[in-house]
């Protein structure tokens, strides 16, 4: 289905060439209807209008979520019809720029009159540029946020945690002899516990987060309250949800919700809502005080541990590791290996996508070398001209180069403006709709700004193909049917 709707601009174009202009072709390219057609420009800005109103309706759940990735297709069907447009304005510096030097000043003239192909090569590749932006932006503003996130909320020296759950989920619980013990080691001033208790059902799961520990203020919270950083939503009846969680349930600072438990239903009042990357499927966190008064479970998932000043951590970690768990069944971690630990795995999350964006980008140079050796032969009087009329082998293999190097110009800088608007997207509103997360934008202007000149190096390296191609036709058997 795709390719039949691919094929039907080109089928309809050729359908409607007269017969005569077929058999006595003109001496100038034509400009052909995708390239000059007066709907594509209003269907691009009709397109881009669309993908704004898509996702801001989504975001005002008046869509559902996965409407959000319409409004990415709409995106690169919007800058894809304009394409054609962005190479003109593109060429009007380069043309400038390339003035008084013949075989450059023909490589730009070349370009912008055969958009009727390289306009579509220009398109793929512009995608491709835009998802390889969008989706390092998007990366790069997660990752920032996270590590953002970790300086806030990661606050103990050392966490100890059932090595099993990094596999299984929280499912396995430490001994309550663990606690006791890192307490009457020298060095260690505070320990807090953390548990999580499942409490939603398949269709809306949500989890009870415990926390035994005196007021941290490490919850980032959205609406910063001196007194809930204080400890105010530890006090029985209260509680705080996270980011998500308001997202969900469509919940807020004030409101109440209602949570059965052993001893009868309880309600809490919601004191706050704080920023969390941990997972999308929303949190209540509740005190220890507060879960003991319903639950009669001791049990705890995990421990930090808060050292004194000076304390040789190494030193603990290894008393912790030797009565605890001499062949590894415990996760121990210092506050810096937790660190590399998180992002080990964040990497690892994503690492597909660098592969995936590099074979996209591979794919679109390739389109180069065959949109330009398919002008090769379609350009073959014009060509026989020049050599006519004096031009040298290494002056027309140049202009194709140039030509090559001009389409990947243009279609980095297109690419990198779509991109950036995909980041946009993908950062504000996929991350909210999906997970209820707030990420932080942020540009890796180093990584970014380097695009044009690669691709358009790797541009003018692919386009050496059909300049060799172009370089070597015989100009004879042209020149004999002018």
């Amino acid at each position: 289905a795709a390719a039949l709707a691919g094929a039907w601009l080109p089928a309809d174009e050729a359908a409607s060439i007269p017969p005569a202009e077929a058999l006595h072709p003109p001496t100038k390219n034509p400009v052909g209807k995708v390239a000059g057609a007066p709907w594509r420009r209003r269907a691009g800005f009709v397109c881009l209008a669309a993908c704004a109103g898509v996702a801001i309706a989504t975001l005002q759940n008046l869509l559902p979520p996965p409407m959000t990735f319409f409004s990415c297709f709409l995106l690169m069907i919007g800058f894809s019809l304009l394409v054609p447009d962005a190479i003109r304005f593109f060429a009007i510096p380069l043309r400038i720029l390339m003035r008084g030097k013949v075989e450059l000043s023909m490589a730009i003239d070349s370009l912008t009159r055969s958009l009727h192909r390289n306009s579509m090569t220009a398109a793929a590749l512009t995608v491709s540029i835009a998802m390889m932006v969008g989706v390092t932006v998007m990366v790069r503003s997660f990752r920032e946020t996270v590590d953002m996130w970790m300086d806030r909320t990661v606050v103990a020296d050392i966490f100890i945690a059932p090595a099993a759950n990094e596999r299984i989920g929280m499912h396995a619980f430490l001994s309550p002899e663990i606690r006791d013990y890192a307490l009457n080691l020298k060095g260690v001033a505070e320990a807090d516990t953390y548990r999580e208790v499942a409490i939603g059902s398949p269709e809306a799961p949500r989890t009870l987060i415990v926390i035994d520990g005196p007021p941290r203020d490490n919850l980032p919270l959205i609406n910063p309250s001196p007194e809930v950083s204080a400890g105010s939503w530890q006090q029985p009846g209260k509680a705080l949800i996270n980011e998500p969680y308001q997202r969900r349930f469509d919940v807020k600072e004030g409101d109440t919700l209602s949570l059965a438990t052993p001893s009868g239903e309880i309600t809490l009042e919601i004191v706050g809502v704080y920023r969390d990357y941990a997972d999308d499927q929303g949190h209540i966190t509740i005190s220890r005080q507060t879960f003991d008064a319903h639950w009669q479970d001791p049990k705890y998932h995990s421990l930090a541990l808060f050292l004194e000043p000076g304390a040789n951590i190494n030193r603990i970690t290894r008393a912790l590791r030797t009565r605890f768990s001499p062949t590894g069944e415990l996760s121990i971690y210092s506050n810096r290996r937790l660190r590399e630990r998180v992002f080990e795995i964040f990497d690892q999350t994503f690492a597909v996508t660098y592969a995936l964006r590099t074979v996209a980008v591979a794919v679109a140079v390739a389109g180069i070398v065959l949109t330009l050796t398919t002008l090769v032969r379609e350009r073959l009087r014009e060509l026989a001209t020049l050599r006519a009329i004096g031009a040298s082998r290494l002056q027309v293999a140049t202009s194709y180069t140039v030509e090559a190097g001009a389409i990947g110009l243009c279609s980095a800088l297109t690419g990198m403006l779509c991109g950036l608007c995909l980041a946009i997207i993908l950062t504000y509103v996929v991350n909210l709709a999906f997970f209820g997360w707030t990420v932080h934008f942020f540009i890796p202007w180093l990584e970014l700004l380097p695009i044009p000149l690669w691709v358009t190096a790797i541009a003018a390296v692919a386009g050496l193909i059909p300049a060799r191609l172009a370089a070597q036709a015989d100009p004879a058997p042209p020149l004999r049917d002018l």
